[in-house]
């Protein structure tokens, strides 16, 4: 990643951007007198090519001609040379242009991002308008969208405690799936022992409804640092763990694929902050939602070495959600204090 770069030279009077790199040009106080003297150098110049021309005309001398000609085009690169001390050029990196903050290299589609070297993983961010395109699409018919939720240990426990999980409040979930989840743990001194994610059926005990367009299975993973504050000693123990949830998640989806029914219309993942309390104010909440959001795209660039690997001849869409964020990737910062709201797939339909 190039950083700005700036110099005192400049051949622009003006500011401008050009085609593949910004360029700014900004004036110089401090070289007033070289603008001056690049002035009276410009008319001297000019005025002996005049007097080159006159003479090639009028005299029909050639080598006068020559002479007023190279002393003209002497005088006018002395000018540009002075004249270039009297602006400043900054020009940012082409990066500026084409990547988007933590998408360092991953190209802009009409929805969302897609991987340079594996084109058919593609990164959206859950906006409302987004999920709702994504909501009527024929995938979310033929049952190929996945959910990707965190367990709560402390929900878990049914005692009261001001923890809680900030991915558990980004989807309205069927009470079914609690109830079916916690009918497949195993608890050891009250606390969940889980190794493996565990994958639900969104219509268990729904049948009547298995029609309607919702995801086709909840896959639920455990983050050990979820609900305990971020040291600046172990984030990349944070991370290494965020990191391996989402992987987790991801690669769990995967082994649940029929693959002859997704080749035409490809699969959707959808994947909240993992990681995240959901007892801290927004701004304390930043780190470790920094953390989650950097874990995520280097679990989409495992993914991406997977599908290359394997040749997976269909489309894997990733939707990211922050429900304190629309655009969770493209703008790392939110400001102000939000009511989460969670999303509600039949609104989507609606």
């Amino acid at each position: 990643m190039k950083s700005i770069s700036i110099w005192s030279n400049a051949f622009q009077p003006w500011c401008r951007v050009e085609k593949h790199k910004n360029i700014y040009c900004f004036p110089n106080q401090q070289y007033d007198t070289q603008k001056i003297a690049a002035s009276m150098l410009i008319c001297l110049g000019l005025s002996l090519l005049g007097c080159s021309i006159y003479a090639a005309v009028a005299c029909l001398t050639i080598f006068p001609c020559l002479a007023l000609i190279v002393i003209a085009f002497v005088l006018l690169t002395v000018a540009y040379l002075q004249y270039m001390q009297g602006w400043t050029i900054i020009q940012f990196s082409k990066f500026r242009e084409k990547y988007r903050t933590l998408l360092l290299f991953w190209e802009k589609t009409p929805l969302g991002y897609c991987h340079p070297h594996c084109p058919q993983v593609q990164i959206y961010e859950g906006t409302t308008e987004i999920l709702k395109k994504v909501f009527l699409r024929s995938a979310w018919q033929h049952k190929l969208c996945f959910l990707v939720q965190e367990i709560d240990q402390s929900t878990l426990k049914q005692t009261p405690s001001s923890h809680g999980l900030l991915a558990e409040r980004t989807f309205q979930l069927i009470p079914e799936l609690k109830a079916s989840l916690i009918q497949n743990l195993h608890f050891q001194n009250g606390v969940a022992k889980i190794s493996d994610p565990i994958v639900i059926a969104w219509d268990v005990g729904l049948q009547k409804q298995a029609s309607k367009p919702t995801p086709q299975c909840v896959v639920y993973v455990d983050t050990p640092y979820a609900q305990t504050d971020i040291e600046l000693g172990d984030e990349e123990t944070c991370e290494a763990a965020y990191t391996r949830a989402y992987i987790q998640a991801f690669t769990t989806v995967m082994s649940q694929v029929a693959f002859p029914s997704v080749k035409k219309h490809g699969i959707y993942i959808l994947v909240p902050l993992l990681g995240v309390p959901d007892n801290v104010p927004v701004k304390g909440s930043y780190p470790a939602r920094a953390l989650s959001k950097t874990a995520f795209l280097q679990a989409a660039e495992f993914l991406t070495k997977q599908v290359t690997k394997q040749n997976w001849p269909f489309s894997v869409t990733l939707i990211l959600v922050d429900p304190l964020n629309e655009h969770p990737l493209t703008s790392l910062c939110s400001y102000g204090d939000f009511v989460i709201k969670p999303i509600n797939f039949d609104d989507l339909s609606s």
